[in-house]
This record gives structure tokens, sequence and C-alpha cells, in this order.
């Protein structure tokens, strides 16, 4: 059959689409943990008010800096753990898909170079489905405590995020939404996870013309003719 896959082949998969899933989930989950565990740890106690005396006015100075170097960490940290794993998950789901077209267009029957406008439509749909995971990265990150927000958004509308992931994605950077605070961090590693992944794509569909995008017999005819 022309959509059958051998087992040879499955067993050259390293990520199958059940650990994809589960490995979504896991990250998901850590998400929430993080958030929620965040946005408790970084609650801190007002500095109290101002002495008459030198000495107290001091202590106080020295209590509000070790309060905000509690702070900055925590964020950061979070931030960092949260855009690892996203990382890792829009990586992970590029190799799968540019794997699962390779093996689709080998398999499939039709005329080659149809079979890289599927190829290319395929590459499309894995970079709205990274763009997404990203977006629900901002969702989770934005407006929870110590990690950060993104300016003019509706924090209700998770369009305003997908949008704001594409821009980043594609390295485009409007500048109508700007991210303050740890949540920066997960948008510069986006852009360059982005280029990355797109320079992957822009390599994979020059193999697959290099494989497909050939002049068939009747076209050749056709050529010697004229």
């Amino acid at each position: 059959m022309p959509f059958s896959i051998s087992a040879q082949e499955r067993k050259l998969t390293v990520f199958s689409p059940q650990r994809i899933r589960i490995l979504v989930s896991a990250a998901l989950c850590l998400i929430i943990l993080d958030v929620l565990s965040g946005g408790a740890g970084v609650q801190a106690d007002q500095a109290p008010a101002a002495e008459s005396a030198s000495a107290a006015d001091s202590s106080t100075e020295l209590q509000g800096s070790e309060q905000a170097t509690e702070f900055v960490p925590i964020g950061h940290f979070g931030a960092m753990i949260i855009t690892v794993i996203i990382v890792i998950v829009s990586v992970l789901v590029h190799y799968e898909g540019l794997g699962f077209l390779t093996r689709r267009l080998a398999n499939i029957r039709m005329r080659r170079r149809l079979k890289v406008l599927i190829g290319i439509l395929g590459i499309f749909a894995v970079h709205i489905v990274e763009i997404w995971i990203f977006a629900l990265g901002y969702y989770f990150m934005d407006g929870r405590e110590g990690l950060g927000s993104l300016l003019n958004t509706a924090s209700d509308d998770v369009f305003e995020y997908a949008y704001y992931s594409a821009v980043t994605y594609s390295t485009l950077g409007f500048g109508d939404i700007t991210p303050i605070g740890p949540l920066r961090f997960l948008t510069a590693m986006e852009a360059l996870c982005g280029l990355v992944l797109i320079t992957w794509s822009a390599s994979f569909t020059y193999l697959e013309m290099e494989r497909y995008w050939k002049i068939s017999d009747d076209d050749s005819d056709t050529l010697k003719g004229n």
C-alpha cells in the first residue's frame, strides 16, 4: 500500500508520535507547576517604613537588596526552564514532521512535482504548530508574577499571543507588542529557534526538489518537439 510503513522504518524513528505527545503533556505540566510555584515563591513583604536613625535606614536598605536578589533569580530561572522545554519540544516536532514527510513522499503515488507541493504545505503546517507551541508559552507566562509580561496585548485573547509568536518566530519584529521582564528570554530564544528551524526547512526543501522536481518524460518530449 502507498501509505504503509515497514517495521524497519518505524525502528529508524527515534521519537514516535506517542513519545511526542508524552513530551508535550509533560512540558505543559511542568510549565503550569513552575508558574504556580514561581508565583507563590516571589511574593515578598513590603519594606518597613524608614526610621530616623541612620543604622535603621542602612538595615532597611540591606533587607530591600536581599529581597531584590531573591526575586530576580526565581523569575529568570523559571523563564529559562520554560524556554528550554518549549525549544526542545519545538525541535522534536520539527524533526518528526520532516521525517514524516520524507517517508510519506517516498511512498505516495503521484506525479513528482505534486510531491514537492505536498512537502511545502507540510512544512508550513509544521511551522504553524511550532508557532502555537511558543504562543502557549507566552499565554501561560504573561502576567504571572516574576515571569514578566507582554505590553499592548489582550490577556484573554490567545490569538494575540499567536500573532506575537509568529512575528517573533519569523524574526520580523514589528515592535507593536513589547516583552518585559524574564519573558524576554523566551522571545529571544524563539527568534533564534525560528531562524534555525526555517533554515532547516529550506535545506529539506532543496533536497526534496533535487529528488522530485525533475522534468518528466512527457515534458522532455514536449521540449524536444519545440
